[in-house]
């Protein structure tokens, strides 16, 4: 390559993005406000709350406190939460589609040494997910349910 050479595609380069530079800069000017549009964003809300009282049927056996919430979490929703004295046991995620349908499982986490959780959930583009953890009998008490979370995209 000659030093010409060279040069011309130095200077074509830096024509080249000055030009975009200008164009970006007179295109941004343009753009009004109305016409940003913002993407939905996911979301989430409660839909029951935790039980606190054991079903009927077991008598001496009390269900464990789930405290669980739903937060975001770079971009990313994620339903945490501590389980009473449950250290290093499996706490199942799971997952419905609705009020009246299955629940199935979706994710098994273990908890850490202070009983806590956490597992990246998602919200539907169309329609909504309920969400809830589950641990299972052991140690004298019933099965658990946390509360329950419905995740939705809106427009912002």
């Amino acid at each position: 390559m000659t030093v010409t050479h060279t040069l011309s595609r130095v200077l074509g380069a830096a024509a080249l993005a000055a030009s975009l530079a200008t164009a970006g800069a007179a295109e941004a000017s343009e753009r009004r406000p109305a016409e940003i549009r913002t993407e939905p964003r996911p979301t989430y809300r409660v839909v029951e709350p935790a039980e606190e009282q054991g079903p009927l049927g077991l008598v001496g056996r009390s269900p464990r406190s789930i405290k669980s919430e739903v937060v975001t979490r770079r971009g990313k929703l994620v339903l945490r939460g501590d389980v009473e004295s449950y250290s290093g046991r499996n706490v199942v995620i799971q997952r419905s589609h609705c009020d009246s349908c299955r629940w199935r499982r979706y994710d098994r986490v273990k908890t850490n040494y202070r009983g806590w959780f956490r597992s990246v959930i998602k919200a539907p583009r169309n329609g909504s997910t309920l969400w809830r953890a589950k641990v299972r009998a052991y140690g004298g008490y019933a099965r658990s349910y946390s509360a329950t979370w419905e995740t939705y995209y809106r427009a912002s």
